[in-house]
């Protein structure tokens, strides 16, 4: 370090003041360097009389500076990297599948001519009347068939046991939490018809949405008969 010091004090050339500076500057950065992470920065202080003290301080205030910045990068990097986005639920939905939109015309209070409600939210759908439950399920979606027709799927939360009571405890009704279809159609702004899947021997539920997509449609020999439903309220 004191040959650095004696090139700039004694040779007059601009030339040879700037490589010395330069080269002067080099040594320290790269000593610093090495001092400071290990908390030994006064070696360097004690060693170097002849650099005034507020220099030092300065050079010393650098480094911590940029220490400190390259561990907030990386601290920031790897919080970052662990803070992935959670895939959008669209996404991962069977092709022709979609969640119901919040101004969707089905969302509301249906009733039919023997007064049983048909309510739709926008994640759930259930089916019941003044005196009594019927089925009802959660996690909704659609699959549009034309503007005005379709169909509703929903995971069961209330489903019939062997004696046809229905019931939220799945070990008497097993179809709960599995998937189920219902048809609608001639859906207009204050009207609808609705029908629940079934046939003679047919399925009551799926383990799987893509099971119940298949298996409940009109062509399998499902919703033979529709409900005529007026909207009480949305």
């Amino acid at each position: 370090l004191k040959y650095f010091y004696s090139t700039v004090t004694v040779k007059t050339g601009r030339q040879e003041i700037f490589s010395g500076a330069r080269k002067l500057w080099y040594t320290l950065n790269f000593f610093t360097s090495l001092c400071l992470p290990y908390g030994t920065a006064n070696l360097l202080e004690s060693t170097q009389p002849w650099i005034p003290e507020n220099f030092m301080n300065l050079l010393f205030s650098l480094r911590r500076t940029k220490f400190s910045a390259i561990l907030l990068i990386l601290s920031l990097s790897i919080f970052l990297a662990s803070c992935k986005p959670e895939p959008d639920p669209e996404t991962l939905l069977p092709q022709g599948i979609e969640e119901l939109s919040t101004d969707s015309p089905l969302i509301g209070k249906w009733q039919d001519s023997s007064y049983s409600i048909y309510e739709i939210s926008q994640n759930e759908f259930s089916n019941y009347g003044d005196n009594y439950l019927s089925y009802a399920g959660n996690n909704l979606v659609i699959s549009k068939t034309s503007k005005n027709s379709g169909y509703i799927y929903i995971q069961y939360t209330r489903a019939a046991d062997e004696n046809w009571n229905y019931t939220t405890d799945k070990e008497k009704a097993p179809d709960i939490g599995n998937w189920y279809a219902i048809s609608y159609k001639s859906l207009t702004a204050s009207s609808i018809k609705i029908s629940g899947a079934y046939k003679k021997g047919g399925e009551t539920s799926t383990e799987t949405l893509e099971e119940a997509m298949a298996e409940f449609t009109i062509e399998n020999g499902y919703f033979s008969t529709y409900s005529d439903c007026t909207k009480l309220s949305n």
